[in-house]
């Protein structure tokens, strides 16, 4: 039987709980990588990609004032190598998290992740389940020329990582948290001094970036008709973490790793 050891990651980036939220950031983009385990001497938590999205949305501050103990995730959730991924999948579903580390005894072994989950899911479950089993729809959209931070707002709202970008009711990209995190849309419309004015105390307001600035163009998508353990394939080709589903190019739903991991967590109790 697979278990977890098959398929986690075992290098694992590490922090430390006074780095500021800009060197993680640095470290995500220069690794390739969306979450990173936390230590003050010993692990106490983790942080990730969305932690720091959010950030934007709530902080004032710029990114190197803001410290990872102030938006890190504390009471870390763990597996063991010896787990099925079902079993970890079912964990992480269950507390609605993206990643667990693994750990045997007081030793990190590594971490296993929805993206870690998405690739079993591509060989064990090929041919069993179409694109629209595992979907969420309706689809959450937005616009070019809305902001950036408006985008945040709607996902902390919905609790979604993922925005679908519509133009004349065509998807045409695609705004994630890490969009966000790595783009540092700023914060809400502000009004600041305009220079050319003679007493210097005419305003203008200034925004922060739209959607069309940071969105991704290169909309990778898929029919509710087709395989989902095929599909999934592309977003792992890709280094996506998610499938536009059209008809007719009109967005009708998305699949993400998400509901891989979800699914896969719901077979756990099934298969004992």
């Amino acid at each position: 039987m697979t278990r977890v050891k098959d398929y986690m990651t075992k290098k694992v980036q590490a922090v430390s709980q006074e780095d500021p939220i800009a060197r993680v950031r640095n470290i995500f983009l220069s690794k390739g990588v969306s979450r990173a385990l936390v230590y003050n001497g010993e692990l106490i938590g983790m942080i990730t990609d969305g932690d720091i999205a959010r950030a934007f949305t709530e902080e004032r501050r710029e990114i190197n004032q803001i410290r990872v103990r102030e938006i890190m995730t504390r009471g870390l959730i763990t597996t063991e190598p010896g787990h099925t991924p079902e079993e970890a999948a079912k964990k992480m579903t269950e507390e609605e998290i993206s990643g667990l580390p693994v750990i045997q005894g007081s030793e990190v072994k590594g971490i296993i992740t929805n993206t870690d989950l998405s690739e079993y899911f591509t060989k064990r479950y090929r041919g069993k389940l179409k694109v629209e089993d595992l979907m969420s729809s309706p689809v959450h959209t937005i616009k070019e020329g809305q902001s950036a931070f408006h985008a945040g707002r709607i996902m902390e709202e919905k609790e979604i990582s993922k925005i679908v970008v519509e133009k004349d009711e065509e998807a045409v990209g695609i705004v994630t948290e890490k969009d966000l995190s790595f783009a540092s849309p700023g914060k809400k419309p502000r009004k600041i001094k305009y220079p050319g004015s003679k007493n210097h105390h005419e305003r203008v307001k200034v925004y922060p970036m739209i959607i069309g600035d940071i969105m991704q163009e290169e909309l990778v998508t898929t029919h509710p008709e087709k395989d989902a353990a095929t599909e999934t394939e592309k977003m792992i080709k890709n280094n996506i973490g998610s499938l536009v589903v059209t008809k007719n190019k009109k967005p009708v739903g998305i699949i993400t790793k998400t509901d891989i991991a979800n699914y896969l967590g719901q077979k756990a109790d099934s298969e004992k």
